[in-house]
């Protein structure tokens, strides 16, 4: 049986706390850009980049990186 803290947990507030834990990578193409961000510095991160014509450019959670780098 679930305890009314757990039942007051929604999906929303799960997802927004996952935006806001360091597990968020950019990549490229070619390569991990960089690891260990949030949402928002990834995404910060990626305007940047682009801005510099970068492309190949995605935002994927750290696990994701580890199967790429193999």
């Amino acid at each position: 049986m679930k305890t009314k803290k757990e039942k007051n947990i929604q999906p929303a507030d799960i997802f927004s706390s996952e935006l806001s834990e360091p597990r968020w990578s950019v990549i490229t193409f070619e390569s991990v850009v960089e690891k260990d961000l949030t949402y928002n510095e990834a995404a910060t991160k990626m305007k940047k980049l682009a801005a510099k014509k970068v492309s190949g450019l995605c935002i994927v959670t750290n696990e994701v990186t580890e199967n790429f780098l193999r």
